[in-house]
């Protein structure tokens, strides 16, 4: 294409040894000096676009002369380029097709990059203009017919818009409440993002925040925190010191110059993830298989995936009893991390909780779980019986506001009640589950919107394992 898109040599181009004036080009291809002046033509999207074609008849004097200007043009290329008439045209025909084809493919990609909008155009305001050189090797079009045939409609102009629909019509905040409904919160904060692309507007950081948008998306940013946190913490054991490495494991941290103190537990159970999930979901039964929980209390529970609850613990003696209050809140992502994760942390705002305590919480050591603290459940493939099987994993940052805790209560929970914790929950697991009629399967059945929710979930998770 190259050939016949620089500009012909003209007569004037070998008789004229006069130096350039102002107006004058020098020709690319020859270094020839031309004073023929060149208007820039402008090439807009929407405007109409010249193609050239092949005539078919030649019907005047007028017609042929131009015919031969063409002809000629094309002919004392620098390359020398050879053919018939017909064949040049048909060429340069389709050379100056493609140098259009490729301006208006890469404005259209440049439009879909940034995601113009409006309804009437997508084109910026300003006009695209072919180089000149390539604009040499055009003929004048005329009012003759020949001139009049090399003209063809204009292509219908393509509007590749984004068509503006209400914020509360939006597709993409449609589905991001629809997740955040179904407890993926990942998922409708990736939606939330997704829309703020493509509106051009930051609905996750953004101080004010339209109606539509609503309180509950309105946290996912610290939420979303929250959760990476916790990840982090199951899966990093930098600065851990390992107490127990086998079926259980068990690790320990001390945050120096703090009073906080984290635990991180892990183990493999031969029973199907909705039943662990049902043990600690049901948490007002825990004191029922729990010995060391003296007092286990659901203070509130605002949906499905939320509660507010209340614990106390028995500790050996000289140490007080210890009780916790904390929000838990379960967050499906199978997608992102193929686990159910409970995230577990005191509220920093206890005013409205106060009066729900038990009036036993008077006598016990308050202390705080901090941020990070959480219950990851992953579903692993199951047996070879078909018996289902998950892994769970625990991290807890407890700061329990005692400036120095003896090494001897650290070896208590670390040797003695966690172990005990583990062949508990082993024992629950078959003794509970065992007949339709005991007390967590009835609870189960007693909330579908729940545990119907995340058995299919589930089950499509094992089916991929299954599959890979």
């Amino acid at each position: 294409m190259g050939q016949l898109c620089s500009r012909p040599r003209t007569v004037e181009d070998k008789l004229s040894d006069e130096p350039v004036t102002e107006g004058a080009i020098v020709s690319a291809d020859s270094g020839h000096k031309q004073h023929t002046s060149v208007t820039p033509q402008s090439y807009d999207l929407h405007s109409d676009v010249i193609h050239h074609a092949l005539p078919e008849a030649h019907d005047s004097v007028d017609e042929l002369s131009e015919l031969d200007v063409v002809v000629e043009q094309l002919r004392n290329n620098q390359n020398s380029v050879t053919g018939s008439a017909p064949e040049l045209l048909q060429q340069w025909d389709h050379d100056h097709r493609v140098v259009l084809d490729s301006i208006d493919a890469s404005i259209q990609r440049a439009q879909r990059q940034h995601h113009w909008e409006g309804s009437s155009s997508l084109a910026p305001p300003v006009s695209h203009h072919i180089p000149a050189a390539y604009l040499h090797t055009a003929p004048p079009v005329s009012n003759s017919k020949l001139g009049r045939a090399l003209q063809s409609p204009p292509p219908p102009a393509q509007h590749l818009t984004y068509q503006a629909v209400p914020l509360d019509q939006e597709p993409l905040l449609i589905q991001a409440k629809q997740a955040y409904a179904d407890g993926r919160l990942l998922q409708s904060h990736k939606r939330l993002q997704e829309l703020s692309d493509l509106r051009g507007i930051d609905y996750l950081h953004s101080g004010v925040l339209p109606p539509e948008i609503g309180p509950e998306l309105a946290g996912l940013p610290a939420l979303k925190i929250k959760i990476d946190e916790g990840l982090y913490e199951l899966k990093t054991h930098e600065g851990w010191s390992v107490s127990r490495n086998d079926d259980l494991q068990v690790m320990y941290r001390h945050h120096a110059g703090t009073s906080v103190h984290s635990f991180k537990f892990a183990a493999d159970f031969d029973s199907p993830l909705e039943h662990i999930l049902a043990m600690s979901r049901e948490f007002d039964l825990t004191h029922s298989w729990n010995r060391y929980v003296t007092e286990s209390v659901i203070l509130s529970e605002p949906s499905i995936f939320e509660s507010t609850l209340y614990a106390a613990s028995w500790l050996p003696f000289p140490f007080p009893h210890i009780d916790v209050v904390v929000t838990a809140r379960g967050i499906d992502l199978a997608d992102e991390d193929r686990c159910l994760l409970i995230m577990v942390n005191t509220p920093e705002d206890m005013s409205k909780l106060s009066s729900r305590l038990p009036a036993s919480s008077a006598k016990c050591k308050r202390a705080d779980i901090l941020p990070g603290s959480c219950i990851r459940l992953e579903p692993l493939a199951p047996s070879p019986s078909g018996q289902g099987r998950v892994r769970a994993s625990v991290v807890v940052h407890m700061d329990p506001h005692i400036k120095h805790v003896p090494a001897g209560l650290i070896t208590f929970v670390l040797k003695i009640m966690s172990p005990f914790l583990f062949s508990t929950i082993q024992k629950v697991l078959k003794s509970e589950f065992d007949s339709p009629k005991k007390v967590l399967p009835t609870r189960m059945r007693d909330k579908p919107e729940l545990y119907g929710l995340i058995a299919p979930r589930i089950a499509e998770y094992i089916h991929h394992l299954q599959e890979a």
